[in-house]
């Protein structure tokens, strides 16, 4: 049996397998995904156990394991250039920013919840727009590159993006006091922190997915109680910006291993 998903005659192209332990759910996903790849479906899997190591590496595909030993890296900060079926091309700043915004308020609310009042949500909400307008980063795609010199040449290059340190120190040095008080909570997910396995998002990314026919985040060898989590949460995101909004004539499928995951939130 071979099953298309972008058959005209279905509604959408969505779908969930559902199973016991044992019963052939990663197996199953797997025939469709490298089938679908074979009619020439871009996809990209959350890994959240590391099942598909094998089959990207046998694949010669990029398996991207997030982890403090890992020199992979992704920074929610990420924008590209988003194109709509029009043929509008724009950098989606506001969404990016509730993106960023919606991740640092599960960061903090991991430590406590009641550190995020209303005055500190508008805080962060403000501060982390004024982080684009401090990289010059705007609507305008071509504010997304700065000139760059080379090997003797000049080019454009991805501007460098915000970071979450960047909004760590300017809500550090806030007059308000609950504000300060959110600052700490979200400290130990950055470089000014004593927890480099909670640091991996604050950065530049180091990742480049190219155009691979399918590749994978794996993020099971995070913490499962506070990380793996935030970075189900973090990759969802970056897939979001970096890989679902760009080309939209092209074919896509995201795979989210163990979903429910996603969903308890």
């Amino acid at each position: 049996v071979y099953f298309d998903r972008w058959h005209p005659s279905l509604t959408n192209q969505h779908m969930i397998i559902l199973g016991r332990s044992g019963a052939g759910k990663t197996y199953t996903m797997m025939t469709i995904i490298v089938r679908s790849v074979l009619a020439g479906i871009r996809h990209a899997i959350i890994d959240w156990k590391g099942e598909f190591k094998d089959l990207m590496l046998a694949t010669g595909c990029p398996f991207i394991e997030l982890s403090e030993s890992s020199k992979d890296r992704i920074n929610p900060y990420d924008v590209d250039i988003t194109e709509d079926l029009d043929g509008s091309r724009y950098i989606d700043i506001e969404e990016a920013s509730n993106g960023v915004q919606a991740l640092v308020f599960k960061m903090i609310s991991t430590y406590d919840p009641s550190a995020l009042t209303g005055e500190v949500k508008v805080f962060i909400g403000k501060a982390i727009r004024e982080q684009y307008a401090d990289a010059t980063i705007t609507r305008d795609i071509n504010s997304l590159y700065t000139n760059a010199h080379k090997d003797g040449q000049f080019g454009r290059r991805k501007k460098p993006m915000p970071t979450l340190s960047g909004l760590y120190e300017k809500m550090a040095q806030s007059e308000i006091e609950s504000v300060r008080k959110a600052a700490e909570m979200l400290r130990p997910f950055t470089k000014h922190g004593n927890s480099p396995s909670y640091a991996i998002f604050d950065g530049q990314s180091t990742v480049d997915i190219g155009q691979a026919p399918m590749f994978a985040f794996a993020i099971n060898k995070l913490d499962k109680e506070i990380m793996r989590p935030i970075g189900l949460f973090a990759t969802a995101r970056w897939l979001t910006e970096n890989f679902a909004k760009k080309n939209p004539e092209q074919r896509k499928s995201v795979v989210i291993e163990e979903c429910q995951n996603i969903f308890d939130d």
